[in-house]
C-alpha cells in the first residue's frame, strides 16, 4: 500500500499581538480531516504530523523535513503551510533569482522574536529538494500566506497574512543547505530544487478562497496519485 506523507504547519498565534491571525489552525484541520478521508478512498496509508501555533518553530519545521525521508517509490508526500509571509533583503549572490533583491520567507512562530530567522524561500527549495532527491515519489506544497481575507470568512476575521520585511542579514553560510550549494564562476547562487507541484492560495494584492468550501485539494491529489509525476512538475 503506497502511503501520503502529510506535514501540516498553522499559525495563528504570534508572539506579537499586531501578527495575530484568525484562521490559519482551522484550515489544517480541515485539511487534516479531508487527507484522511481522501486516502482511506483511494487506498493510502496515512502518515500525517502537524505542528501548530508555538511548536511551529523555525528549528521544529525544518526538523519536519525529515518526515519525507521514507517516502519510496508510489508515496505522495504533501507539505502544507498557513501563516504569515514576508521579505526580506536577498544576498547578491540571489540577485540573478531576485530582481526585486529581496527573498520571500515564511514566518514562523518564532521567527520575529530576538534572534529568530524567517524561512526563507530558498532554505524551503533546499528542503524540498532533499526531501525529493533519488526518490520516485511525489511532491505538493501549499502556501497559504501573504494576503488572506473575506472571501469566505467573516468580514472580522480578515487578517493580512503578511507583516513587515524582515531585518534578516544572516550570512549565506547561516542559510540552511546553502552550504552543499555550488556558487557559479560570477558568483552567483542557485539553490537546489527539487521536483514538486507548488500551491499558492495567495499573493500579495489577492484574496484567496478558504480551504473547506473552494480549495479543492482533492483534485491535486488525484491527480498526483494517479500520473506520472514528471508530466505535473511546476518546479
Amino acid at each position: 500500500m503506497s502511503t501520503l506523507f502529510a506535514f501540516l504547519v498553522g499559525i495563528d498565534k504570534y508572539p506579537n499581538p499586531n501578527h495575530q491571525l484568525f484562521g490559519c489552525v482551522r484550515d489544517q484541520t480541515a485539511l487534516k480531516q479531508y487527507l484522511g478521508q481522501f486516502a482511506q478512498g483511494a487506498g493510502f496509508e496515512l502518515n500525517l504530523i502537524e505542528l501548530m501555533n508555538e511548536n511551529a518553530t523555525r528549528a521544529a519545521v525544518i526538523k519536519g523535513f525529515g518526515h519525507f525521508q521514507k517516502a519510496g517509490a508510489g508515496d505522495i508526500c504533501l507539505f502544507s503551510f498557513s501563516g504569515h509571509g514576508s521579505r526580506n533583503d536577498a544576498p547578491e549572490a540571489f540577485w540573478h533569482l531576485e530582481p526585486s533583491k529581496l527573498n520571500q520567507s515564511l514566518v514562523l512562530w518564532d521567527s520575529r522574536t530576538e534572534g529568530g530567522l524567517d524561512l526563507m524561500d530558498k532554505e524551503l527549495s533546499y528542503l524540498i529538494w532533499n526531501a525529493t532527491r533519488d526518490k520516485a515519489s511525489q511532491f505538493i506544497a501549499i502556501m497559504d500566506c501573504c494576503h488572506s481575507g473575506s472571501g469566505t470568512r467573516k468580514a472580522e476575521e480578515a487578517r493580512s497574512r503578511i507583516v513587515e520585511k524582515g531585518s534578516d542579514k544572516r550570512n549565506l553560510e547561516q542559510m540552511e543547505g546553502m552550504l552543499p550549494t555550488k556558487r557559479g564562476n560570477d558568483g552567483r547562487l542557485s539553490p537546489p530544487r527539487g521536483k514538486h507541484i507548488l500551491l499558492a492560495a495567495a499573493r500579495t494584492i489577492s484574496w484567496p478562497k478558504s480551504l473547506p468550501s473552494k480549495g479543492k485539494p482533492e483534485a491535486y491529489l488525484h491527480s498526483a496519485s494517479s500520473k506520472p509525476f514528471g508530466n505535473m512538475a511546476t518546479s
